[in-house]
């Protein structure tokens, strides 16, 4: 069964069940980008922001928040953002950077000779 995630670049992914879950690599930033699928977790309540480094981040109202991922002060937008069709249905999704995807690589493939 396909489903849909976003990247933490932005785009939007489809997801196909493979033996290892559901695992892609994302067209736009070239990340290996994992769902996790929790049928039981909620949706996030607040304003959804993105930081200027990609990351999502969930704004208390017109409040700025900081940015878990690299610090940075997010402030809301001034217009309302369009908001996707199905944006509520997207799972939550891991980012690996090409260093992390290697290091997994040569993890399961052992000590080279």
């Amino acid at each position: 069964m396909a489903r849909r995630g976003r990247c933490r670049c932005g785009l939007i992914l489809t997801f196909q069940q493979g033996p290892h879950g559901y695992k892609v690599r994302c067209p736009g930033c070239k990340a290996v980008v994992r769902l996790s699928v929790d049928e039981s977790a909620p949706a996030p309540a607040g304003i959804m922001a993105f930081c200027v480094c990609g990351q999502m981040v969930e704004l208390d109202g017109p409040n700025p928040a900081v940015c878990p991922h690299c610090g940075s002060l997010v402030l809301p937008q001034k217009g309302a953002a369009a908001r996707l069709p199905d944006e509520e249905e997207f799972a939550e999704t891991e980012m690996m950077d090409a260093l992390d995807a290697e290091w997994l690589r040569n993890l399961k493939q052992g000590p080279k000779p």
